[in-house]
C-alpha cells in the first residue's frame, strides 16, 4: 500500500519544481538576449565597421530620393556576412520605382567589404533584387529604342 507524502516532502518537491522553472526561465531569457542582441547605427561609418566584423546591426539610411534599411543578420556561407536590405520608402522618382517600396533582398558579402548592398546586387536574392533587375533591363530597352538611330550610326565605323 502506498503511503501519502508528508508536508515537508511536498514542500521539497514544490521548491524543486519552482527552482527548475526559474532556472529554465533565466536560461531562456539569456539565450534570447544573446541571439537577438543587435545594435542600431546612426551613420554609415558605424554600419561599415559592423559589416567588417559581421556584427548584428541595423541602419536606416535616407538618401536624396529613397530610404533604405540594412540589417546585418549574421554570418553567411563561407567567409561572408548576410545582410537584409529593404527599400522602406521611395521619396521621389519615377512611378516604376514606387513598386520597389517595401521589398527586400538578402545579400552575402565578403566580411571585408565596404560596399553597400545596392552597389552590387549580384550576391543578393529576393523580390527587391528581381524587380531591380527588371527595372534596369526595361530602362536599357527604352534607352536603346529611343537612341537606335545614334547607335546604328556609331556601329557604321566598325
Amino acid at each position: 500500500m502506498k503511503r501519502k507524502p508528508n508536508l515537508s516532502e511536498l514542500k521539497t518537491i514544490t521548491n524543486s519544481k519552482l527552482l527548475l522553472a526559474f532556472t529554465i526561465l533565466i536560461v531562456g531569457t539569456l539565450a534570447y538576449f544573446f541571439i537577438t542582441n543587435s545594435t542600431t547605427c546612426q551613420d554609415l561609418t558605424c554600419f561599415k565597421e559592423s559589416l567588417t566584423t559581421c556584427k548584428k546591426t541595423t541602419l536606416i539610411r535616407e538618401e536624396q530620393n529613397m530610404v533604405w534599411e540594412y540589417q546585418i543578420i549574421g554570418n553567411g556561407p563561407g567567409d561572408t556576412c548576410k545582410v537584409k536590405t529593404t527599400l522602406l520608402k521611395v521619396i521621389e522618382g519615377k512611378a516604376e520605382s514606387q513598386t520597389l517600396q517595401g521589398k527586400s533582398m538578402t545579400c552575402n558579402y565578403p566580411i571585408s567589404t565596404l560596399n553597400l548592398p545596392e552597389d552590387d546586387i549580384s550576391t543578393c536574392t529576393g523580390p527587391l533584387r528581381e524587380e531591380l533587375q527588371e527595372l534596369i533591363i526595361q530602362r536599357m530597352h527604352n534607352y536603346l529604342i529611343k537612341n537606335i538611330g545614334e547607335i546604328k550610326e556609331d556601329f557604321k565605323d566598325f
